[in-house]
């Protein structure tokens, strides 16, 4: 319904465009409307929209005529309504009546149908006349009648909408459909030369230098000129061409031009209609038969290639049928010759697998028989058996031809037949065969037997053999108290399993079967190794190996691993047992002796034994040494004698407690006394040996010299007290975060460096990784995920954070894990110090070393070449300057001043750029004129625009007042039009314009110069990107301007964006507030 009402609307508001010009032209001189291009589309749009249209049509159509009708008398009244609604049924009419004889007919076979164009000309015929009698029913509403006037109005009125459809209809539908306009060099040419003639007549006639003969002619040889471009050109260019006639014809009947400068006013039009409706008609035909011959042109050509490519492929699939003919007869000639091999090796596989064959002929009751069949049956083979008479089989006790019972029941079956029976043989021995017989049927009558014997009766004494075998197996294998798997050598997947195995591995028999040997194993390069090399031995006894159970769960087992060849497939079955607590028992063993001798002899620790007395029973030498008493003074010595006495009580008691089986050991600091008197600070672990009672016979002692760590702890209080001292000094703390539970400490240097008083919180991670980290980076995070993996942290950052005021310091942190004891990591530790000031002046330091390195780089590169071209200049000047003549001085003034301008622009440049960076340019906004600043600045780079034949444009209003400070937005507009000059080439423009706004003011620099891409873009306006190019004649730059530019407009809190295009141009567009 939308999609109705838009075309209604779209239709309507096109048929009001194209009859506005008539509207506007009223009665012209007598005569209503003689060219009504809407029509044409009312055609259209019906043809190719259908009915839905006709109301917006209907409506747009009576508001035309009616507002033609009133243009034309001046008066609007109810029979300028009645005369508009009739003209509107008219238009509604015409082509209701022309749809309606075309039928059926798609639209766009106007122009592409012969028959259908005719159908479609005399169809217009038709219509406009009916809407040409709709249309001067005005003259109903007339006083007067006067036949010639109705008459000639009648026929312009039916003409001018029979053109009309003749022409713009054809010019729709070849719009709607797809324009493919491809032209030769040729066809160009062509085009050009008929528009530059044509233009030139008509251009010749307005300014009266031709004659109107030349118009004449135009006009006459327009016909075949548009003739030949239909056959030439895509017909869209044909019917371009005839409404291009059809307007100027227009415009010359309606300025009574030639050639159509005829007094008669009538005639006038009548002779314009005519000439519209033969270059319509003829253009109209002549396309449509052009598209017809095309077509088939096409049609053919395609018919013709597809025709060849259907010959190609036909000759392709002949030589290939004959290829594979030739290859069937060499197929066929091998084929016989493998038949007669083949039939020799089925008698030789026959007589190996005691198979014989027969066949059996129905209507001649005879029979042919294979030898090895006379062999099963043990008769001569040439005794002659031909029928089923001659042959008799005993079958138990009953003699009786078996053989005629099965033939008989195959036959009357008509299917298949199969018997396994033991008969007795010509020479009285009981055989067991198996019979197959096959019937050949045709027409459902059996022809022909086919059938076999087999003698089954050796093969089925070895397969009870085998049965009572594998029962004898089966037993043994279910009854064995070891563990028996059976599984494939070349796969290695298991086959075969007995109870101990599941009882010994935990899977059942259905889970295992099926799955690789190697999945029992805990060591599977090792067990397979090993198994392959057992398998090729042929078998391995008393092996031991690391097997796993089905619940994840290692074992050792100890077996043998036996291959032997089953049904042609080798195969191994594996005996084993489990033997893991021997081997544990083993282990600990081994392992409780070599720890306990390595530990008795090593030098690490002081190592005894003794008495329940205290007598030494044995001790190393470490002991010795440590205790500080030679081997001797210690066999004199007793436990208790070289203790110290104030250590006696206490150990003592605990050597009750142990006596008495209160504890099990005990663990004590306690002190010896050498013969010498010295004092030595040990700690004792004591642990008693008992006999297979329970008793008491020994005690084993460990003695560690813990001097050096009791110096160290002493060490170590005083050197808390002055790292503490220190860390306040120098500003720097500690801190150290447990790697588990996150617990954290840190020193009362922290709190200082983070703004908070000593203890005036407990330390925490989270409140540590908020000031350190910001709260989003997960640097901390990441070191402790690091240091939880084991991986070694050795970190050294520097961070800037925010301490509790807000106020922002720099920090540096050495981060590192720490480990315990047992080497394994538990925490991370690091330092944090104060580098504020130091940060501060390092950042000042190297501003200003990039400031005197710009600084240098500028005047060491930029004003070197300008000061030369100056001293070169001079020195010509200064020597012999009357050799030169007046131009050649004037010359070299103009480059002495293009270079003093340069080096001058540099310098100005150079100390606003340093002045900026070292903070000592004064800011100083105020409101005042823009234009006075455009004005003046366009004066001083004059002469250089000059230089370069460049002209200078401005455009500003009366006044745009602008808060900014003079002179740096004078350095901006200066720079600015600078570089608009130096990249526009000689004989450019360079304009500066204003554009006054209610909050900004906007400057536009605009240039026909080279232009820039969007990289070249992004370099200029990077700030810290050095980038700078030649102008046009190799003007260079220092690449400083720009960047005060930026700067200084950011300064006066304004913006800066650049538009270009290469080869175009560039603006560049600064706003200050207002």
């Amino acid at each position: 319904m939308k999609r109705d009402i838009l075309r209604n609307v779209v239709a309507a508001i096109i048929y009001l465009l194209l009859a506005l010009p008539p509207m506007l032209l009223g009665h012209h001189e007598g005569i209503i409307a003689p060219f009504w291009p809407a029509s044409g589309f009312v055609v259209f749009a019906i043809l190719y929209f259908g009915y839905k249209v006709l109301p917006g049509i209907f409506v747009a159509a009576v508001a035309a005529n009616y507002g033609m009708a009133v243009t034309a008398i001046g008066t609007p009244n109810i029979s300028i309504g009645i005369f508009a609604l009739l003209v509107g049924v008219g238009n509604i009419s015409e082509a209701v009546v022309i749809k309606m004889i075309l039928g059926s007919r798609t639209a766009i076979s106007i122009i592409s149908n012969t028959k259908t164009s005719f159908k479609f000309i005399g169809a217009a015929i038709i219509g406009t006349a009916i809407s040409a009698l709709f249309g001067n029913t005005n003259h109903l509403f007339s006083k007067e009648f006067f036949l010639i006037q109705i008459q000639n109005d009648v026929i312009i009125w039916w003409l001018s909408h029979l053109i009309s459809i003749i022409i713009i209809v054809p010019l729709f539908l070849t719009v709607v459909q797809p324009i493919k306009l491809k032209l030769s060099r040729l066809n160009a040419i062509e085009l050009f030369i008929f528009v530059i003639v044509f233009g030139f007549i008509e251009f010749s006639l307005k300014q009266r230098i031709a004659s109107p003969t030349s118009y004449n002619s135009l006009i006459f040889i327009s016909i075949p000129t548009i003739l030949f471009f239909a056959y030439r050109y895509p017909r869209a260019v044909a019917f371009l061409g005839v409404l291009t006639l059809y307007i100027l014809s227009a415009y010359s009947g309606i300025n009574a031009a030639p050639p159509f400068n005829i007094a008669d006013i009538p005639m006038r039009y009548l002779s314009i209609q005519q000439f519209q409706l033969v270059l319509g008609s003829t253009i109209l035909v002549a396309v449509t038969i052009l598209s017809e011959r095309k077509e088939i042109f096409r049609k053919l050509a395609e018919g013709f290639v597809s025709i060849e490519q259907k010959v190609k492929e036909r000759t392709s699939e002949l030589e290939y049928a004959n290829q594979m003919l030739m290859q069937e007869f060499a197929m066929r000639e091998e084929i016989e010759q493998q038949l007669v091999a083949k039939e020799e090796l089925l008698n030789h596989t026959q007589q190996l697998a005691r198979i014989g064959n027969w066949e059996y002929t129905v209507e001649t009751n005879t029979i042919t028989w294979s030898e090895e069949t006379f062999r099963i049956l043990e008769l001569p083979s040439k005794q002659d058996i031909s029928n089923l008479e001659d042959l008799q089989l005993i079958v138990g006790d009953y003699r009786s031809s078996v053989f005629k019972t099965l033939l008989s029941k195959c036959i009357d079956s008509k299917q298949n037949t199969q018997e396994l029976i033991t008969i007795r043989t010509a020479l009285g021995k009981q055989k067991t065969v198996l019979m197959k017989l096959h019937p050949f049927t045709i027409g459902g009558s059996v022809l022909k037997v086919n059938g076999i014997i087999q003698d089954l009766t050796n093969l089925l004494e070895k397969e009870r053999e085998l049965a009572e075998s594998e029962e004898k197996y089966r037993s043994l294998f279910d009854t064995s108290i070891d563990s028996i798997v059976v599984f494939e050598t070349d796969t290695l997947n298991i086959i075969d399993t007995n109870p101990a195995f599941s009882k010994q591995y935990g899977y059942t028999r259905e889970e295992i079967l099926g799955l690789k040997y190697a999945i029992l194993t805990a060591d599977e390069g090792k067990t397979l190794s090993q198994t392959f090399q057992d398998m090729k031995e042929g078998n391995s006894r008393e092996k031991i190996h690391l097997h796993r159970k089905k619940n994840g769960e290692t074992f050792y087992l100890e077996g043998s691993i036996n291959p032997f060849n089953f049904r042609g497939k080798q195969i191994c079955y594996a005996i084993s047992n489990d033997i893991t607590q021997r081997v544990k028992d083993e282990h600990e063993r081994v392992e409780r002796e070599n720890r306990f001798r390595s530990f008795f002899d090593s030098n690490l620790v002081g190592f005894a034994e003794i008495s329940i007395d205290g007598e030494w029973l044995n001790y190393n030498e470490r002991l010795c040494t440590l205790l500080g008493i030679t081997d001797i003074e210690l066999k004199n010595t007793t436990w208790m004698e070289i203790t110290h006495p104030d250590d006696l009580p206490t150990e003592n008691k605990l050597a009750h407690k142990v006596l008495t089986r209160q504890i099990e050991n005990y663990s004590i600091e306690k002190r010896f006394i050498n013969k010498s008197g010295l004092t030595i600070p040990t700690r004792v672990y004591i642990s008693p040996m008992r006999t297979g009672r329970g008793n008491i016979r020994s005690y084993v002692c460990i003695v560690e010299n813990i001097t050096e760590q009791k110096e160290a702890e002493a060490l170590l209080i005083d050197s808390r007290k002055k790292l503490e001292a220190a860390q306040q000094i120098g500003h720097v703390g500690s801190w150290s975060i447990d790697l588990e539970s996150k617990r954290m400490t840190w020193s009362d240097e922290v709190f200082r460096i983070f703004g908070f008083k000593e203890n005036e919180f407990y330390p925490s991670y989270t409140t540590f990784k908020k000031i350190i980290d910001g709260g989003d980076q997960p640097l901390l995070d990441n070191l402790l995920k690091e240091a939880k993996s084991g991986k070694k942290i050795t970190v050294k950052t520097e961070q800037k954070i925010a301490n509790r005021t807000n106020e922002v310091r720099y920090i540096s942190m050495n981060i590192s894990t720490q480990p315990n004891k047992d080497g394994i990591t538990t925490e991370l530790i690091g330092s944090i110090a104060d580098i504020t000031d130091l940060k501060t002046t390092q950042i000042k330091l190297e501003a200003a070393n990039n400031t005197k390195e710009k600084m240098l780089s500028i005047i060491a590169h930029d004003l070197r070449s300008p000061l030369a071209s100056v001293k070169q200049i001079a020195d010509l000047l200064a020597g012999e300057w009357q050799i030169y003549d007046t131009e050649t001085i004037t010359n070299l003034l103009y480059g002495l001043r293009s270079s003093t301008n340069e080096t001058f622009n540099l310098l100005e440049n150079l100390l606003g750029w340093a002045r900026a960076q070292k903070g000592e340019l004064v800011f100083t906004p105020h409101k005042q004129d823009v234009c006075g600043v455009i004005k003046e600045t366009l004066l001083l780079v004059k002469s250089t625009a000059i230089s370069k034949d460049i002209t200078l444009h401005e455009s500003s209003p009366k006044n745009a007042i602008a808060n900014f400070d003079l002179e740096m937005v004078k350095l901006i507009i200066r720079n600015l039009v600078s570089n608009a000059i130096k990249f526009t080439p000689p004989g450019g423009d360079v304009e500066a314009k204003i554009i006054a706004g209610p909050d900004v003011i906007e400057i536009q620099i605009i240039d026909n110069g080279l232009g820039m891409n969007e990289e070249t873009i992004e370099k200029i306006m990077d700030k810290n990107t050095h980038y700078t190019t030649s102008g046009t004649m190799e003007e260079r730059g220092s690449g400083l301007g720009l960047k005060l530019v930026i700067e200084f407009i950011e300064r006066n809190r304004g913006q800066l964006w650049v538009t270009s295009r290469l080869g175009e141009g560039t603006t560049f567009h600064v706003t200050l507030p207002v």
